[in-house]
């Protein structure tokens, strides 16, 4: 049975309010309690032919529904991806109910990511159950159905756990710009803006006591894997910020000569430079 939280599933008791300041108290707990139950409970419907992708850190649990959602039947000829990612040492579990066209409209979940992994349930229809965890930092569902006969699909709720969920001080807002051949400068928000901070950039670390740094004595058209934490999460994977980002084209000396044999017919991959 597929089920969606919102506001008009919450009730605030029989008795009522006779005030204007108890009706005040009753709707702002009403709010509060709708902000955490939709956040908890925060729901994706899949996409045809598309694969949504899930920061389980930023989005720590949630349900995914077919591409008929909540209360809708899901569509006929349908292909559709949903993979979940989390740090190393954190645990996704998924769990829910299906009900599909027995033995043409299929599920697959894996342990990794699609479609390289393993097989945590290998192409269920019909009516039943899924529970399944993963531990290596992806999870991956896919949905196929064939060109007739659709039914309620499935509602599976995802949910992470394991130490260092919580940050002392978290960063937030990374940010890249000035990209140049050579150089680059990092911005990111914390609440103690004195960190002090781990900046790794390709696996070399610097320490920085402040929101900022410019990075220097890079090489042109190379990209760069940034991640920034506060010290104090250091052992917190969901604490660390990440992004990336690729220096500008270095001066080419002409004659310039590029007759694109290392690519193949078709490919849409154009040089970087």
């Amino acid at each position: 049975m597929k089920q969606l939280y919102n506001l008009h599933t919450i009730r605030s008791g029989s008795t009522a309010c006779t005030n204007l300041f108890c009706k005040s108290v009753a709707m702002l707990m009403l709010l509060l309690l709708a902000a955490g139950n939709l956040r908890a409970q925060q729901g994706y419907n899949m996409v045809n032919n598309d694969t949504i992708h899930i920061d389980a850190c930023a989005a720590p649990s949630g349900t995914i529904y077919d591409d008929g959602g909540p209360n809708g039947q899901y569509s006929d000829n349908f292909n559709g991806w949903v993979i979940i990612s989390a740090p190393q040492g954190v645990t996704i579990s998924l769990s829910g109910n299906y009900e599909t066209e027995g033995n043409y409209d299929k599920i697959t979940v894996c342990d990794g990511r699609w479609p390289d992994g393993t097989s945590l349930v290998d192409q269920v229809s019909g009516t039943g159950t899924i529970s399944t965890q993963s531990t290596t930092g992806w999870l991956s569902i896919y949905f196929h159905t064939d060109a007739s006969s659709t039914n309620s699909g499935f509602a599976l709720s995802y949910s992470i756990s394991g130490v260092g969920l919580n940050c002392n001080n978290p960063v937030t807002d990374l940010a890249v710009s000035s990209i140049t051949t050579t150089s680059a400068t990092l911005t990111w928000s914390a609440t103690n803006a004195a960190g002090p901070f781990t900046v790794t950039v390709n696996g070399n670390i610097q320490n920085v006591t402040s929101t900022s740094l410019v990075l220097s004595g890079l090489n042109p058209n190379t990209h760069y894997d940034i991640e920034v934490y506060d010290q104090s999460d250091a052992n917190s994977p969901c604490c660390i910020a990440h992004t990336g980002f690729r220096t500008a084209c270095g001066v080419m000396q002409a004659p310039v000569v590029e007759d694109f044999d290392d690519y193949g017919t078709g490919v849409d991959v154009m040089p970087t430079c």
